[in-house]
């Protein structure tokens, strides 16, 4: 009689999810993804097979649940208050605590959503891991913990339209970068601007979230051109927390002079933040110009140069 194949069984971890919540491990068993409606996660861990399946189970525990919570805040999550708005959850409140002293400039909670679910995500894993390297990636806001590795390397898509790492941004330790973020008008959430990517790096995927939504919408020009065609919000999706405003659906080709005006007035609306509401660095991209703005440290050096040089 033959040998029969190895069976290989699944961990007891991934059947914890009720709902349609789906988790699964991918690329050789070495990554977790778990899905449920618009949340869809990466997490990467860096760990013995052992210690990364006590991360992985963390994760699905912090996950189970949490999109039927925010569901149950989301009238409040909706709303621009400048009072902070009362809510259920952890996860809520990542997102109030990230946009409660930007509503004055337009944003909801809801600016914050996909970051403050991969934070909340890794918010359980690090009490399962505290020292090892982890991400959780949520449609590219992502949240980071180092643990007791030296750096990590994030590879960075300048334009969503075309998804592509042509440069890449380096954290250490040191940096108190903890989330990425990126946000641009062909993402996947409205935009008032005309930024083709704006990443940011901030203490919290939270942050770098809801800061990545403002700066985007402030690539802009001051006065009507026609290159830029905008429609309103509600008109695109009716159930959009923006309402009537006019979000960018298309965006022709600029002159260089409009260029640098839109990235001038983000640089300049950067610098105006509050200290304790500033990202740690930015880079924007707007039709083959960029602009670093901040700690330059964690940009690659041609992507800096680049900035300098168009700076000038």
């Amino acid at each position: 009689m033959g040998c029969a194949d190895p069976i290989t069984l699944e961990p007891d971890y991934l059947h914890r999810l009720s709902g349609t919540a789906t988790a699964a491990l991918i690329h050789d068993n070495s990554r977790l993804h778990l899905q449920h409606g618009p949340i869809d996660l990466l997490i990467d861990v860096d760990a013995l097979e052992d210690e990364k399946h006590n991360a992985f189970s963390a994760a699905i525990f912090a996950f189970d649940g949490l999109l039927e919570s925010l569901v149950a805040d989301l009238p409040q999550l909706r709303q621009i208050s400048l009072e902070p708005a009362k809510v259920s959850s952890e996860c809520a409140q990542r997102m109030i605590d990230a946009t409660d002293e930007l509503a004055g400039y337009g944003l909801t909670p809801m600016a914050a959503v996909a970051g403050a679910v991969s934070d909340h995500v890794m918010a359980s894993m690090k009490m399962a891991l505290p020292n090892k390297k982890m991400m959780v990636n949520n449609g590219g806001d992502i949240a980071v913990h180092l643990g007791s590795a030296p750096t990590c390397t994030i590879g960075i898509v300048p334009d969503v339209s075309r998804p592509s790492i042509t440069s890449t941004v380096s954290l250490a330790p040191s940096s108190g970068v903890g989330g990425v973020a990126t946000s641009g008008w062909r993402g996947r959430s409205h935009s008032l601007g005309i930024a083709d990517s704006v990443t940011v790096l901030a203490a919290s995927a939270s942050d770098a979230d809801a800061l990545a939504t403002l700066i985007a919408n402030h690539v802009n020009t001051a006065y009507e051109n026609h290159s830029i065609k905008r429609e309103r919000a509600c008109d695109i999706d009716d159930d959009s927390d923006l309402g009537e405003h006019r979000v960018t659906v298309a965006v022709g080709a600029l002159s260089q002079q409009s260029i640098d005006e839109a990235l001038n007035n983000a640089e300049y609306f950067i610098d105006a933040l509050p200290k304790h509401k500033k990202p740690i660095s930015v880079c924007m991209a707007l039709q083959g110009s960029y602009r670093v703005v901040g700690e330059i440290g964690h940009w690659s050096d041609e992507l800096v140069a680049m900035s300098a040089a168009q700076a000038e």
